[in-house]
């Protein structure tokens, strides 16, 4: 990404550091998903689409039986590469407490400013298919399995790209301050937040409301399907537990958009505490501050443990 690079150039105090075993991949498979972008509702109606490896998974996907299981050990080994302290969108391992495993416990993102090569979005394969059994479930099975490992999917690219957008608001922010904000302000309130009052993260119950919304448009020409994975994912949604779970107070963007403004203005008091605090409204003047910063498409992928109770169902080219 080229705006990264010139940010470390000039800035690279901004930055953290993580070690990572340099052989980390020697455990893993990843394949890149072309374009998690591309409608939704095109593909629900269409056989065939430009992700081959998706095209090898629906088997499996067609031959599920709840529940399916999540390779915690697998899961337990991302968190000591990448979980062990607590960021927006770190992998977490699934609790026994009766909700549904929430998004980071089935993909996770990795923020540039602590990972220069391998940063960006990881849709494990299980937890891919454990989310589409879960939709399915809930929706009775009404339609092909198919269309619900679609809309996990997109579901959990959606809810880690919003942890994304987060950080590239941070990132414009040291642009002009000259001086680290992700790693220290925006990280420290959503640390305490999570640890001290897990209903007031709002990044994780945000980018839950993010995913909801962003889904809903991707299936608006097909309204059957959009209104059925309405009710699912609001389900899914509201029996998660927190900070995942707040995420249907913002569904629409309206909603959304009032409670990130919150958001940004404490995490930015986090930051910088001998500024002024206003009102969460002034970050309505800036119009999209959140966009991305620059382009992750070509950092999206699948990942799947070796060996791997799915490995041998299916076919590992990209």
């Amino acid at each position: 990404m080229i705006h990264e690079t010139i940010l470390r150039e000039q800035l690279p105090e901004v930055f953290g550091q993580c070690d990572v075993p340099e052989d980390w991949r020697t455990d893993f498979d990843l394949v890149a998903i072309p374009d998690p972008e591309q409608d939704v509702e095109s593909r629900t109606k269409e056989p065939g689409h430009p992700d081959p490896f998706f095209d090898a998974l629906s088997e499996t996907i067609s031959g599920l039986r709840y529940p399916v299981a999540i390779e915690q050990g697998a899961m337990a080994q991302l968190v000591t590469l990448f979980g062990r302290v607590p960021r927006p969108g770190a992998p977490i391992t699934a609790e026994n407490d009766g909700c549904p495993p929430p998004p980071d416990a089935l993909a996770f993102y990795l923020p540039f400013h602590y990972y220069p090569t391998w940063w960006g979005i990881y849709i494990t394969v299980d937890g891919l298919l454990h989310l589409t059994e879960v939709f399915s479930t809930m929706g009775n099975h009404t339609f092909p399995r198919h269309h619900y490992g679609l809309a996990a999917r997109f579901f959990l690219y959606a809810h880690e790209f919003y942890h994304y957008r987060i950080e590239s608001l941070a990132t414009r922010i040291e642009v002009t301050h000259r001086r680290p904000v992700y790693i220290d302000g925006f990280e420290r309130h959503y640390r305490n937040t999570l640890n001290y009052s897990p209903t007031e993260c709002l990044e994780e119950a945000l980018a839950n409301g993010y995913a909801y919304e962003r889904l809903q448009l991707k299936l608006k020409n097909d309204p059957a399907f959009r209104d059925h994975m309405q009710a699912i994912t609001l389900q899914y949604i509201k029996t998660s537990r927190p900070p995942y779970q707040r995420g249907h107070a913002f569904r629409t963007y309206a909603a959304r958009k009032k409670g990130e403004c919150l958001w940004v203005e404490d995490s930015h008091h986090e930051t910088f505490p001998q500024l002024k605090k206003l009102k969460p409204t002034i970050w309505e003047t800036g119009g999209s501050f959140s966009r991305g910063f620059g382009d992750i498409r070509s950092r999206i992928q699948y990942i799947l443990p070796r060996p791997s109770m799915l490995k041998h169902r299916i076919n590992l080219k990209p």
